[in-house]
């Protein structure tokens, strides 16, 4: 797990580092289990971008904690007509996460 979170970071910082559009965001947690999130956007273009989060999971009741980490490739539509600077955007992507064992899961 500790190799997964090095290469998430060396990644991130990879990422954050280069000219082009960025977004960074956190996410708190509700009743599903996750305690909050930590995302990052880097447009690849103005109809593209990957998005990269790095979530961590508690379970009160089971006394459980971990960590997922997810990769998803999003298309971006400018819905500018409806409203200034709108958009819509989906996409498939992948995910890791570490608690209660290990799981793979694929994103959409």
């Amino acid at each position: 797990m500790k190799k997964i979170l090095v290469l998430f970071v060396a990644v991130f910082a990879f990422i954050a580092t280069s000219n082009a559009q960025n977004a960074l965001g956190m996410r708190l947690g509700g009743g599903s289990g996750y305690g909050g999130e930590f995302s990052f956007q880097k447009d690849l273009s103005s109809a593209n971008r990957l998005e990269f989060d790095l979530g961590f999971i508690s379970d009160r009741d089971y006394h459980n904690s971990g960590i997922a980490l997810c990769g998803i490739y999003q298309w971006v539509w400018d819905l500018s007509e409806l409203s200034e600077g709108f958009k819509w955007y989906a996409g498939p992507g992948i995910g890791i996460r570490s608690f209660a064992g290990v799981g793979v899961g694929v994103l959409g």
